[in-house]
């Protein structure tokens, strides 16, 4: 709820016995953690990260 869901948005995760994994893929979860929350926590997205080593690897055609 601190993230901002409602009360009634917030409790069928809450008492859910889906695990974490199984929980990151519903609406409620994706909408309290957004993009944008998850950046302001210092985390990165995996895949900005993985297109600047893919650049970075790149090898001229032989």
């Amino acid at each position: 709820m601190s993230l901002g869901l409602s009360y009634q948005d917030a409790r069928p995760f809450a008492y859910s016995v889906k695990g974490p994994w199984r929980l990151s893929k519903t609406s409620g979860v994706q909408r309290a953690l957004s993009s944008e929350h998850l950046k302001s926590e210092g985390l990165l997205k995996l895949e900005e990260g993985w297109q600047q080593l893919a650049s970075s690897r790149r090898i001229a055609p032989l």
